[in-house]
């Protein structure tokens, strides 16, 4: 019975301490716990005597050596202490390492099935971990006495058990990354063999619930990840131990799609293959287009809503899959770019396809315009360049040869400067444009494509400056040369010009139509006439007219254009900036700057590159400025403010100098072609000296003695008021305006724009005015009769000159009135035709009846005007022309002009000259100088009457 009930009171302790299975584990802990508080009690007494033991330290006769039986036993029990907490933690570690093993087989057996599973054993697996790290931080933290024995012993220990520990954390690592490779390799081979194949029943949403599961266990996994503690993170380091969300920058999901795709796109085009060619960059973009087709559904659809719940429907999903796709071109430009430094010439179709893949991108996708994005989208040409300015070097050295080759090949030809554009056949295919300016014009608009193909402003003003304005340099000085050469060897030709005569013994019909006749035609008239060599020189001069003019026009075109337009705001926005380069230091683009500098491996898929703002690659040119034509340009606006800065943006042109260079060049094109132009109708004009009417029944007074004047008043009074419109232009005069005729028809049509030629034909009035005055009118004596023929003559010489606008209705104007075109020569008519006096009867408004001249003045009223600036013709005046003379304004022309008049002009000042002025100009005298008026007044034939004492 005894035993019956000690062995029930056993059974009921039993129960009360153990009351399932699992309390029988801490049977050992118990036991460990006994053995551990019986070492301590025995410590503890060690220490009490060791204690005592010193205090009586300083009795040399009961000191305690080394070889004490106390010191023996306190290191005894210290080793034993030390082994014995070694072996229990060998244990522990042991059981641990068995717990770890069972965990892990769970882990693995679970993966397949359901991963929460996996995930539940690896959250017990790394509760297990943390303790075990507790145990080696307590290991560490033990510091062995040199002087114990069984030292090697005791370390030899330690060391095994911090293997143990390593081995343990290892394993850890190994599960965590067990379970990501896993769900990798899961997500691959559903995306590898059946969403990425050419079977449409095998792509998406084929596989959809699995795929969906997939991605919902990673974003368990990164969210597990960062509940484990802080240790267990040291360990793993990483929650992604792939390492694909770090290298394509995206979620894991999203990561292991495009790792699927870069393999598929590098097992066709970074391997030596037929389809990986450099040429047929639009075969790996079409590629990567029709591959992310594929996917892209699943990925706007589901990882969106899965990864991002908060915004169902946003971009995220997208964005960041195409910023993998665009790493993946990426990656192959360059690893490409040995080939595309020796091939720049491929360099263009490479960002024409670019483009368009970009294109794509942004219209089908909506790639760039997610606003969590900073700066704007760059494009996947510049990101290309960014890591391969080499690249861009040798395309941008190889653009300025090939451009400035193809201007060159122009430049050589005789007719570059011709001032029209012929076909094959010889005919005129563009008028009033030189063969080189269309060519430079050609060259300026392909590089303006080509440049606004890249994107950062930086780079366009590279390409610019080292291509486009070197190429309008070599533009500006051959032509600035072909001038000057010409004005050179034209000295010898202007200065034989006056010998010309015009053959007018040529049996050729003159008449023509300039519409409708061939140039050979026209041209053979031209040589027939003696006037091909004029004419020769007209057309040269006219094709620097308009290898100049044309240029500057099209300069004028490409500062509307957008390339040209964002350059000039650009450098006025740097140019406006460059006094705060000091505050850039705290900027935020410096910071920039660092972050790009900073990892040289990432690509920089979006910029904070602004129109308005500096960014970081237009620091050096705050500093440095810009080329010589840029910097001229900026000079000369105000960019003190930013509404001037703005201001200037919009009026002025980063073609500003040349334009300006231009205007001058065809400036002196044009006054060039007027000096010619002049002399050669002039010297045509010249010929009518010898008009009969004009040799016939001149009176010449020399020396104060006059012929025979037979003067009647009324005869002259009655010619002047009762003329007949019968008299015809004067026979002389006739070939002459032919010629002229032919002359200004082939200039108008083929040698000058209207604009221009309007512009010659003024100037040239004003030298015809200028003429006619000094050489046809005071160099001979004007009867009644004669200065009528002579105003037929000259409505006939204005007539010719209008007539070669009559195709230009809006220029006729200018004719309408004859005083506003020869001023002089109708004021010098108005005297020579002034009747001595007028009848009662006769308007003295309208009293000329063959030509529309001012009121009428009696002409001795004139002559009292100026009568008083002449001397009479006297022993010591008459033909002095000393020095004092020649100094009197307007004496010099006539004194040197073979001019013979009764009357010689006194010295006068600039007072009294002026005061004749005003009283002319109450005769309705403004253009004629009182010294031109006096010399005319003498010309006719009965100025006796006026000029007598």
């Amino acid at each position: 019975m005894n035993a019956i009930q000690d062995d029930s009171i056993t059974l009921s302790f039993l129960d009360a301490q153990f009351p399932n299975i699992d309390s029988l584990d801490s049977i050992q802990e118990l036991h460990f716990s006994q053995k551990k508080v019986a070492a301590n009690l025995q410590i503890q007494t060690i220490k009490n005597t060791l204690t005592d033991l010193n205090l009586k330290k300083n009795d040399k006769e009961s000191s305690f050596c080394s070889e004490s039986e106390h010191f023996r036993l306190v290191q005894k029990l210290k080793e034993e202490v030390h082994q014995l907490q070694i072996l229990q933690a060998t244990s522990s570690l042991f059981n641990v390492i068995k717990t770890v093993n069972h965990l892990e087989k769970k882990l693995i057996s679970e993966l397949k099935a359901d991963l929460s599973d996996s995930i539940a054993y690896f959250i017990s697996l790394s509760s297990l971990c943390c303790r075990i790290l507790y145990l080696e931080q307590t290991i560490h933290s033990k510091k062995l006495d040199s002087t114990l024995e069984n030292v090697t012993l005791l370390n030899g220990n330690i060391l095994s058990n911090l293997n143990i520990i390593e081995y343990i954390k290892e394993k850890l690592k190994l599960n965590w990354a067990r379970m990501i490779d896993f769900i990798v390799s899961f997500i691959q081979d559903i995306v590898s063999t059946s969403w990425l194949s050419d079977d449409i029943k095998k792509q998406y949403p084929s596989n959809k619930h699995e795929m969906n599961c997939a991605i919902n266990s990673t974003r368990l996994f990164k969210s597990t990840f960062q509940k484990l503690d802080i240790k267990i993170k040291q360990i793993i380091l990483d929650w992604d131990t792939s390492d694909l969300s770090k290298k394509w920058n995206s979620e894991l999901c999203l990561s292991i799609l495009l790792e699927s795709v870069s393999a598929k796109f590098n097992y066709h085009f970074r391997r030596n293959t037929s389809t990986n060619r450099i040429d047929k960059p639009e075969w790996a973009l079409t590629f990567l287009l029709k591959e992310s087709s594929k996917l892209i559904g699943f990925i706007e659809n589901d990882v969106q809503k899965n990864i991002w719940k908060k915004s169902p429907n946003g971009k995220n999903a997208s964005d960041q899959f195409i910023s993998g796709i665009i790493k993946i071109i990426g990656n192959k430009l360059l690893a490409e770019n040995s080939l595309w430094i020796t091939a720049p010439e491929l360099v263009p179709h490479l960002l024409d396809e670019l483009a368009k893949f970009d294109l794509t991108l942004q219209e089908i996708y909506l790639y760039g315009v997610n606003q969590d994005f900073k700066g704007i989208w760059v494009g996947t040409a510049e990101i290309w360049m960014t890591k391969s300015k080499e690249v861009l070097e040798a395309w941008r050295n190889l653009e300025y040869e090939d451009a400035r080759e193809k201007y060159l090949i122009v430049r050589r030809e005789s007719y570059a400067f011709d001032n029209n554009v012929k076909g094959a056949d010889g005919s005129i295919e563009m008028a009033f444009v030189s063969p080189l300016s269309i060519r430079m014009g050609s060259i300026i608009e392909s590089l303006t494509e080509k440049i606004s193909k890249l994107r950062k402003l930086s780079w366009k003003y590279v390409f610019a400056s080292t291509v486009v304005f070197p190429l309008i340099n070599s533009y500006i000085e051959h032509l600035d040369a072909e001038i000057d050469n010409f004005k050179r060897v034209s000295v010898a030709f202007l200065q034989n010009i006056p010998n010309f005569r015009l053959n007018t013994s040529s049996d050729q019909n003159l008449s023509l139509d300039f519409t409708k006749d061939s140039d050979s035609k026209i041209l053979s008239i031209i040589d027939s006439l003696g006037l091909k060599p004029l004419v020769s020189r007209l057309r040269s001069i006219s094709g620097f007219l308009y290898s100049s003019s044309h240029f500057r026009d099209l300069l004028s075109e490409f500062s509307d254009v957008e390339l040209w337009v964002e350059l000039w705001a650009w450098c006025c926005k740097i140019k406006s900036n460059s006094k705060i380069k000091k505050d850039l230091a705290t900027n935020q683009i410096l910071n920039d700057i660092n972050d790009e500098l900073a990892d040289p491996n990432q690509f920089q898929l979006y910029t904070i590159d602004d129109i308005e703002k500096l960014n970081p690659s237009d620091l050096e040119y705050v500093d440095s400025g810009f080329c010589s034509e840029v910097e001229r340009t900026l000079s000369k606006v105000d960019l003190s403010s930013l509404s001037k800065t703005k201001h200037m943006q919009v009026e002025k042109s980063i073609f500003g100098d040349y334009m300006e260079k231009f205007n001058t060049l065809t400036s002196t094109s044009l006054n060039l072609f007027k000096m010619v132009f002049n002399k050669e109708i002039l010297v045509l004009l010249k010929q009518y000296e010898n008009a009969t009417y004009l040799r016939n029944q001149q009176i010449i007074l020399n020396n104060g003695e006059s012929g025979d004047l037979d003067i009647d008043d009324a005869n002259f009074n009655n010619n002047i008021v009762d003329f007949q419109k019968n008299i015809e232009v004067s026979g002389a005069l006739i070939p002459i305006l032919r010629a002229v005729s032919i002359v200004l028809n082939y200039t108008v049509n083929n040698l000058l724009q209207p604009l221009h030629y309007i512009t010659v034909i003024k100037d040239m009035m004003i030298e015809l005015d200028n003429w006619i005055v000094t050489t046809v009118i005071v160099r001979n004596t004007w009867s009644i009769d004669k200065v009528i023929q002579f105003s037929i003559d000259l409505k006939a010489i204005i007539s010719c000159f209008k007539a070669s606008l009559s195709s230009q209705k809006s220029y006729l104007g200018y004719f309408s009135k004859y005083a506003a075109i020869l001023p002089q020569s109708m004021e010098a008519l108005y005297l020579l035709a002034l009747p001595i006096s007028l009848d009662a009867n006769v308007d003295t408004e309208n009293w000329c009846q063959f030509a529309d001249l001012p009121r009428y003045y009696a002409p001795s009223e004139i002559t009292k005007i100026v009568i008083n600036m002449f001397y009479c013709e006297q022993q010591g005046y008459g033909l002095d022309t000393s020095p004092l003379l020649k100094q009197v304004s307007g004496f010099s022309s006539f004194s040197n002009s073979g001019i013979n008049t009764a009357y010689r002009l006194k010295p006068f000042s600039k007072e009294d000259n002026q005061l004749v002025i005003e009283r002319l100009k109450e005769f309705e005298i403004t253009h004629l100088t009182p010294a031109r008026a006096g010399m005319i007044l003498q010309t006719r034939t009965d100025s006796e009457i006026f000029f007598k004492e």
